[in-house]
């Protein structure tokens, strides 16, 4: 991760200043160039209902696509490498589960 960018300071969790902070955490994230604005909306959720943090994202370098699931299911880890930390995101339809 490039982290000439990254910021100290508090960021509102939404608007282009997030984004930009948020996509040097995950533009890592396999297939981010297809399911980029997928990504980038689901990590948001999953950080402002504080299930992931971005450090989260930094270890698992963002999304990984599953090998367990239909095409476009994509995966993180959010609190722990543990299987019961493991969020889901189908990036056609955008759930996480």
């Amino acid at each position: 991760m490039n982290t000439q960018h990254l910021v100290t300071q508090a960021v509102p969790l939404d608007g282009e200043s997030w984004f930009n902070v948020l996509t040097q955490y995950i533009e890592d994230s396999d297939d981010f160039m297809l399911y980029q604005e997928i990504f980038l909306d689901a990590s948001t959720a999953l950080v402002k209902r504080k299930q992931c943090r971005l450090a989260d994202f930094e270890e698992m370098k963002g999304w990984v696509k599953s090998i367990n699931h239909p095409d476009s299911v994509y995966f993180t880890y959010c609190g722990g490498i543990e299987t019961e930390n493991k969020v889901y995101l189908n990036a056609v339809t955008g759930k996480l589960f």
